[in-house]
């Protein structure tokens, strides 16, 4: 039968099953060809049992197929079959399970779709999971066998540890009377052997975008340290939609772990062995990249590398023997295109790009060409091959390859939307909540759902910047200036929505910050078809804004999230309750409501998303981690049937870094980042991540990216000049909290901050203007307390009570403002008030610490409380904690001085001190600090801090 699931193919090439009696493909026994076999497998391992086999062949006598017999189609990855002749022949005769039989008690049998000498796959339904599965199966007496055993189990390791699209998702492994299976996602489709075959070779286009794919499976595979060494045609399954999915990972390993082949052991189908593989040499991932560029030849060409017929497969060719490009064989074939796939090629692994997220952005600038008709220039692709010739061009080629490796570090799926020229300002767009027209709550829907399409929409183009959900939801209701003013957008999206029976009435303007309308119109649909609306609006506003979309992009706006008008109106009513969180009973009420679109679409992406976003929601409430755990898993989901959606990668890095997983967030981000360069919140929370693990230049050249997207927000200056001041730049802290104060006039906040960077800088005067105009807006914690220390540090103690209690007040729970409250009271020779603040400070720090042990500023400020209240061991353990999570911290490091000094330590805080003040920490402030009274004598002290003039 016709291969079409799980990686069930023609027995033709597979894993190194050539007999030593002659049936290898093409006779590789005598000539050139098999002196070479032979030089490179003087020792090679049977592919099935592992034993020994003959000289140049690639299976032992048990498991070779008997001279003359046909190749019945196998089960790919079943290739550790039985030691002996008896034992292969009782394999063999085993029963099958017909269609309808149970499986176990979790499985119903449907149909069996391949087989093969160690066993079959079947197509069953798995009733715990209420779903289609396929069943890879192991004969009873094969399974017997430890290497088929193992490797079984390898298998399901291997694969459960990679979650990807382009990745097939494996589910379990059991045993039933003997029987080993795999439970592993089914596919509707067939091989891209059998798709090969079937079209004689594909197009360029049709290339680049699978071999995107397979690039995308790669990558995720890699990441994990996984080598699958057994990619080629047939264990690439390409789905009804065109989808590619890696198969098999029978003959992968782990690299750092121990394999089951020893040194010099070959494993692999031979047509499609890398040079070193073929050697039994050390592989890695380029391996892999090898094997795809021999794919991408023969997808192009509809024959093996090197396309001359020959026998001898590319890898065993001699090493003078060169792979002609593929243009050379088929016409139309891009210069590019041929380039990407002579570098796979390369002999020496070095000299191919250094990973598949490389190939698959060049695959990407292919695409990008093939789309526009301009062919891109085989030089932005060559590297190694140094095809552009003269030594500057070298020098060109190489800074842009150079550049293409940095871009591509993590690309998991290019976009093609052509962004704007250089020096155009990219256009900030924010959609706001459409008005419900007729008031009914139960209409609430309908505009949550036409506003959260175009969000969606706009969120996959890079060449905008589109502002959060999260941010709008305020914002409804306020004048347009103050809107996109609080917002740094140039653009608003708002509307209206009216029901009528059965009919919908949308209105949509696009408005400039200063009210005026840039664009208006009106739409007419139904409420069985709320996707032509969608569709219409998201194209007609993508023309109003003048994007320069490509066919992918025009693609992704007229794709419908799905196809069920139940499910659609069901994620509409959650999104609709998710907005609104602040209302009892909304956040449940929510959860269930997705979890109905979902029963009605188990593929609705959106929805998937929007139920992590609401199990998130509950967590932040309740603080149950089950919550949490159910979060990941709904975003995961969405990821996987639309990998694509920047939105949801966000939703993501988000749910990482609120539960302390910092590598994981950052990994996420730098996803969205590639899907949608443009998004400044991505950049600003990028940048803030980084800050707090030492990452300083790095974060700040994030935090610009930010500003430089949405230079008119806020959030973005505040978030750059807060990050110079921790780094101890003052002046530039100075710069941006002006420009916050400039931007938002009525934020107290600006000038709160704006206020703490002139005080850092030593400028007493202005500090303390900015803190009264903060005070004048809102009463302000932090601006009280500034003035409180100014005047504490003055020696004014009196003064500073009333502002450091006023602080307290507005904010309980600070515990730098109770520290400074405590110090004021015992100076002015009150010491019970003194305690009393410091002992509340504690109870503060040891709140912070009950939900994150690792904060390193809650453990420092918890030492010096404790060094005040003559708790020296607790304060020297904590402190030292605190230095072992953040050694170059200046505010940890300061803070540990002030321990050593106050417990008569001052050698040991003269030492801190200095690491402080070198780190960043503010001289001003510094000199301000009474608790460094006892170290102003010491000489050392006068160096670091002199007097200033």
């Amino acid at each position: 039968m016709k291969a079409r699931r799980l990686g069930v193919e023609r027995h033709e090439g597979n894993a190194m099953r050539i007999a030593a009696s002659g049936a290898c493909p093409g006779g590789l026994t005598g000539g050139t060809a098999g002196r070479t076999l032979r030089a490179a497998f003087p020792q090679m391992t049977c592919a099935q049992c592992g034993g020994e086999t003959a000289e140049d062949a690639s299976l032992c006598a048990a498991c070779a197929p008997r001279p003359g017999s046909s190749r019945a189609p196998t089960a790919e990855g079943l290739d550790a079959t039985p030691a002996g002749p008896a034992q292969h022949a009782a394999a063999l005769t085993a029963s099958h399970f017909a269609p309808g039989q149970p499986f176990g008690d979790r499985y119903t049998i449907v149909e069996e779709v391949g087989s093969g000498g160690m066993g079959h796959v079947y197509k069953a339904i798995d009733r715990k999971l209420g779903k289609t599965v396929a069943l890879k199966l192991v004969r009873p007496l094969a399974a017997g066998q430890g290497l088929a055993r193992e490797r079984f189990r390898r298998e399901l390791s291997l694969a459960q540890a990679v979650t990807h699209p382009n990745v097939c998702r494996v589910h379990d492994l059991g045993e039933v009377d003997g029987a080993l299976y795999i439970s592993m996602e089914f596919v509707e489709g067939q091989t891209l052997d059998d798709l090969i075959q079937s079209m004689g070779h594909l197009s360029p286009k049709q290339t680049a975008a699978l071999g995107r794919q397979v690039c995308a499976g790669l990558q995720a595979i890699h990441e994990r340290g996984i080598v699958h060494r057994d990619l080629k045609p047939g264990n690439v399954m390409v789905d009804r939609s065109g989808h590619a999915i890696v198969m098999d990972f029978g003959l992968a390993y782990h690299q750092g772990r121990d394999r089951l082949t020893g040194a010099g052991s070959v494993l692999g189908t031979l047509a499609y062995l890398s040079p070193e593989q073929a050697r039994g040499r050390t592989t890695d991932h380029r391996s892999d990249l090898y094997a795809l560029g021999l794919i991408l030849f023969e997808m192009l060409t509809g024959r093996r590398p090197p396309g001359d017929g020959g026998s001898a497969p590319l890898a065993l060719r001699e090493p003078g023997e060169r792979c002609p490009p593929p243009g050379r064989l088929v016409s139309g074939v891009p210069a590019a295109l041929d380039t990407v796939v002579l570098r796979c090629l390369e002999r020496e692994p070095e000299r191919r790009f250094p990973s598949a997220a490389d190939l698959e952005l060049a695959l990407a600038s292919v695409a990008t060409g093939l789309s526009s008709g301009v062919a891109p220039l085989p030089r932005l692709l060559s590297g190694p091959l140094d095809l552009v010739r003269g030594p500057r061009s070298r020098g060109i080629g190489l800074a842009m390859a150079l550049v293409l490796v940095l871009a591509g570090a993590w690309i998991w799926r290019s976009r093609t939307t052509k962004p704007p020229p250089p020096g155009t300002p990219r256009p900030v767009i924010a959609v706001l909540p459409l008005d419900n027209v007729n008031k009914d709550a139960a209409d609430e829907r309908w505009g949550v759902g036409v506003a959260d399409s175009l969000i969606t929409h706009l969120a996959s183009l890079p060449a905008v910047t589109v502002v959060s959900r999260s941010a709008t939801l305020e914002q409804r209701g306020r004048p347009t200036r103050a809107v996109a003013r609080d917002l740094g957008a140039t653009y608003l999206v708002n509307g209206g929505v009216q029901r009528a029976g059965h009919q919908l009435h949308v209105t949509l303007n696009l408005v400039r910050p200063d009210d005026t309308l840039a664009w208006g119109r009106e739409y007419e649909g139904t409420v069985e078809d709320p996707f032509s609306i969608n569709r219409r609006a998201a194209e007609d506003l993508s023309q109003a804004l003048q994007l320069t979309l490509t066919e992918a992009d025009r693609e992704r706006l007229t794709r419908q999230p799905t196809t069920s008008g139940e499910a659609y109106d069901a994620y509409s009513r959650g999104r609709a309750r998710l907005e609104r969180p602040d209302v009892p009973g909304n956040v449940t009420a929510a959860i269930e409501t997705l979890e109905e679109a979902i029963q009605h679409d188990p593929r609705f992406a959106l929805a998937h998303a929007a139920l992590g976003e609401a199990h998130w929601t509950r967590y932040q409430e309740t603080k149950d981690e089950t919550a949490v755990a159910r979060a990941r898993d709904e975003i995961t989901e969405a990821l996987r049937l639309d990998p694509d959606q920047p939105l949801t990668r966000f939703a993501l890095a988000r749910l990482y870094q609120g539960t302390g997983h910092a590598d994981e967030a950052i990994e996420e981000i730098h996803r969205v980042l590639v899907l949608q360069p443009g998004n400044d919140d991505a950049h600003r929370v990028l940048g803030d991540i980084l800050l707090k693990r030492g990452r300083s230049e790095e974060a700040l050249a994030e935090l610009r990216k930010a500003v430089d997207l949405r230079p008119n927000y806020p959030e973005n200056q505040r978030i750059l000049g807060r990050a110079h001041y921790d780094l101890g730049q003052y002046a530039d802290a100075v710069r941006f909290f002006t420009r916050v104060t400039e931007l938002q006039p009525d934020n107290s906040r600006g000038y709160q901050m704006l206020g703490a960077a002139y005080q850092a800088s030593g400028d007493k005067v202005r500090a303390v203007q900015s803190y009264e105009k903060a005070n004048a807006i809102r009463p302000d914690p932090k601006a009280y307390a500034g003035i409180g220390i100014i005047h504490y540090a003055q020696g004014r103690f009196e003064e500073a009570v009333p502002a450091l209690e006023e602080s307290v007040r507005l904010d309980p729970n600070n515990a730098q403002q109770l520290r400074y409250l405590g110090d004021t009271y015992r100076h002015l020779g009150q010491p019970a008030k003194a305690r009393d603040s410091y002992l509340r400070a504690v109870g503060v720090c040891e709140s912070l610490l009950r939900i994150n042990p690792a904060d390193a500023q809650a453990l420092s400020l918890l030492a010096l409380f404790e060094a005040k209240l003559g708790r020296a061991a607790e304060a020297r353990r904590h402190v030292a904690s605190a230095m072992d999570l953040r050694p170059n911290d200046p505010n940890v490091l300061y803070r540990k001085a002030v321990v050593h000094i106050v417990a008569g330590e001052n050698a040991e805080g003269m030492s801190a001190l200095e690491a402080a003040l070198k780190n960043g920490f503010s001289p001003a402030l510094a000199r301000q600090d009474n608790d460094l009274s006892p170290l102003r004598a010491l000489p050392a002290y006068r160096v670091v801090l002199p007097d200033r003039p």
